[in-house]
């Protein structure tokens, strides 16, 4: 009975590939290649936010990152978010390059949501990246990013990498979503996205965010920007290149796992996209 079961399901899983997975990714490479000039964007016309909170090890980190970077675009805006370490005081002695800036976020406003939308109150640049403080990239990483023709919306691979077995089991987790969001990308349907590493055009998002409708959860404003992005029949690209991806830690401890799939439920949910709810479902 089990050997026929689970045979039933490979069978199943197997349809599906031929029929949707296999000619999705076959579709999505084709248009990342077609992406692909020597110079296709200009780094001049770029602005990256990192919002933080109490990450003072994690931002040191991230300096040296773009400290061993072959190229770095226009201007570098750190938002602190009512941190509780040394790390604001840290970046203000270590970043003396005016290139840099670091902003601290006002009273009354509380979260990377927020820090972000007042940090694009002083962008004067085109395009935005949103990173994360946790996050590490390659010197190569913006030298690949200017070969790319940036659409109104670009979602860049964030690769997670944990030592502890829960972790592991939330790497996994993340490889699979990131393999069927790269294959719905192929069908132009990607269906989430990362603030880890996020390129948006600024007067697109002033013109598509609806942040009123979901400034009330905490966290999720990549998934939310994706939704307004896709019901205002924006451009929106995806590349899974490694050269062009970043990598953070994962959690690793059951509670934190779970807690952690909890809260992509949740806002997953509310964002009210039935192929993100199946596939979270199904997760």
């Amino acid at each position: 009975m089990w050997t026929t079961l689970v045979f039933s399901y490979l069978l199943i899983y197997l349809a599906v590939g031929i029929v949707i997975i296999l000619p999705g990714l076959i579709l999505q490479f084709g248009k990342e290649k077609r992406a692909l000039k020597e110079q296709a964007s200009d780094l001049k016309e770029l602005t990256v936010i990192i919002p933080f909170r109490n990450e003072r090890d994690n931002l040191q980190t991230l300096l040296a990152c773009f400290a061993r970077s072959e190229k770095l675009p226009y201007q570098v805006f750190f938002v602190n978010d009512h941190s509780e370490d040394e790390g604001a005081h840290f970046l203000r002695n270590q970043l003396k390059d005016k290139r840099y800036e670091v902003n601290d976020l006002p009273e009354g406003l509380f979260g990377k949501k927020e820090a972000i939308r007042f940090a694009l109150r002083r962008v004067t640049t085109r395009f935005v990246l949103t990173f994360d403080a946790d996050i590490q990239f390659s010197q190569q990483y913006f030298g690949e990013l200017e070969k790319l023709i940036w659409q109104e919306l670009n979602v860049l691979p964030v690769y997670m990498r944990s030592n502890h077995f829960f972790g592991r089991l939330a790497e996994i987790d993340h490889l699979l979503v990131n393999g069927l969001n790269v294959c719905a990308s192929g069908w132009n349907r990607p269906f989430i996205a990362s603030g880890a590493n996020l390129l948006f055009e600024k007067s697109a998002f002033e013109k598509y965010d609806k942040f009123d409708l979901h400034k009330h959860i905490p966290s999720g404003d990549d998934t939310y920007l994706l939704r307004d992005f896709r019901n205002a029949q924006a451009t929106v690209a995806l590349y899974s290149s490694s050269e062009l991806s970043v990598r953070t830690g994962l959690q690793g401890t059951l509670k934190e796992f779970l807690a952690q799939r909890i809260r992509w439920a949740a806002k997953t949910g509310d964002v009210k996209d039935r192929l993100a709810n199946s596939i979270v479902l199904v997760q």
